[in-house]
């Protein structure tokens, strides 16, 4: 990923200086795919990118760095989650890209639109939408070297008084320590700016890290906010059923999984569903609720008593006084997809590693996989294809969600993840990013 700055004149006698110091041609790109080019009006030849000025991007990056650095696309986007994560709302009256970064957790994507209308005023983005995934670690190299930039060109008098000096020293005593590290992190999934979230209860998430493990406390403020874990006990003790992981499925220590966090989450999902599946289940028949709860290590209960049902979330919570696993579902269909993703997450992360798996709703890069782990376990596309045998129409789906016992929303989604069918009035549930 780069974000250069070609140095340009900037004709506006009334700019601010750290603005005229910082002016030029801004170009993003990722995995070498250029993702601002347009045309200025009045001049048809391609450009790298709009004429802006670095600063007030600057600001904008290191003002939402923990957002754009943590904060997952919500299943519904809000004005403040497109605030921090749209690059068009950095505004100073230039002309912005179309442009949006979102991350997971372990991998920023950045999904650039060309522009709406027909003439913008100054400059146009041109092109079809383009989508490119890099990692974490890439993106914060990027954005440091940028801002590292823009510093250096305003000059020492300039620097020494303006506000993205500031901004830069506090972001960067945050990095360097470790509990306000911590606190910022969770603040920005819980969707809040730097300074703006709720102290006093980001420290009661922090301190039900001791309990539940802080990967799990990051997930429950990613997808299920007003979760704490006294609700989860209490579900538990409401709804929940025994299990013995050591009775369960084991991870093969000799399978070769993409690293995590290297690829795109969905594919470390079904990798693992189709190895498990290879070695357990290699006929591609349906996985029948005895066998799942089996491999769970739980009693075939937990996937039958559908009036046993959480309030909160799907989870396992496995402590040396008690292991136990509640489900959110009153429907068999999703009983069996949550069962399999606390499964995934356990073969994913190995027991005793923390004390609480979560289901939510969220789009991090542990809850992709997940997903794409369930769909792919439950209903192989191989066996689904043999099914549906070409037909593809909504009385076939149907049939197939009844054979291998999952919801249309599942049959649907794979086949428009592997392309069977087109994305057009889909829903695309595997992965978001």
């Amino acid at each position: 990923m780069r974000l250069d700055l070609a140095p340009h004149p900037l004709e506006d006698p009334a700019a601010p200086p750290e603005e005229v110091a910082t002016a030029g041609i801004l170009s993003i790109s990722a995995n070498g795919t250029p993702l601002t080019e347009g045309v200025s009006v009045g001049d048809d030849a391609l450009q790298p990118g709009p004429l802006v000025s670095a600063y007030p991007l600057a600001e904008w990056l290191v003002w939402n760095w923990w957002r754009l650095r943590w904060e997952p696309t919500p299943p519904q986007v809000d004005r403040s989650w497109a605030f921090a994560h749209r690059l068009s709302s950095v505004g100073s009256g230039y002309r912005w890209p179309n442009l949006e970064l979102a991350c997971d957790g372990e991998r920023v994507r950045l999904t650039s639109a060309p522009s709406a209308e027909p003439c913008a005023a100054t400059y146009r983005f041109v092109g079809a939408p383009r989508s490119e995934a890099v990692t974490a670690a890439t993106f914060e190299s990027a954005v440091d070297a940028f801002v590292e930039d823009a510093v250096g060109r305003l000059g020492k008098r300039i620097a020494a008084n303006c506000n993205l000096r500031v901004l830069v020293g506090e972001l960067a005593n945050d990095r360097a320590d470790g509990e306000r590290a911590a606190f910022r992190r969770l603040e920005a999934m819980l969707g809040s700016d730097p300074g703006e979230g709720d102290a006093a209860a980001i420290r009661r998430r922090l301190s039900d890290a001791h309990s539940l493990g802080e990967y799990a406390v990051l997930e429950l403020a990613a997808g299920a906010a007003s979760v704490s874990a006294a609700k989860l006990k209490t579900d538990l003790d409401r709804v929940g059923f025994d299990f013995r992981s050591g009775d369960g499925v084991a991870r093969d220590a000799s399978a070769s999984l993409p690293e995590w966090g290297s690829t795109e989450a969905w594919r470390i999902g079904v990798a693992l569903a189709r190895e498990l599946r290879e070695r357990e289940l290699p006929n591609g028949n349906p996985v029948t609720n005895p066998r799942l709860a089996e491999m769970a290590g739980a009693s075939e209960r937990v996937l039958s008593d559908t009036d046993s049902a959480s309030d909160s979330l799907s989870f396992e919570w496995e402590t040396p006084e008690r292991s136990g696993v509640a489900l959110r579902s009153r429907w068999a269909t999703g009983r069996r997809f949550d069962l399999a993703r606390l499964l995934a997450e356990r073969l994913l992360r190995p027991v005793g590693a923390e004390p609480l798996r979560a289901v939510t709703r969220s789009y991090t890069y542990g809850q992709k996989a997940q997903r794409a782990f369930a769909a792919e376990f439950l209903a192989p596309i191989d066996a689904v294809d043999a099914f549906l045998s070409g037909d593809y129409s909504e009385d076939r789906q149907q049939e197939a969600t009844d054979h291998f016992q999952v919801s249309w929303y599942t049959i649907r989604s794979l086949l428009v993840n592997n392309h069977r069918l087109g994305r057009q009035g889909a829903l695309d549930a595997l992965d978001r990013m």
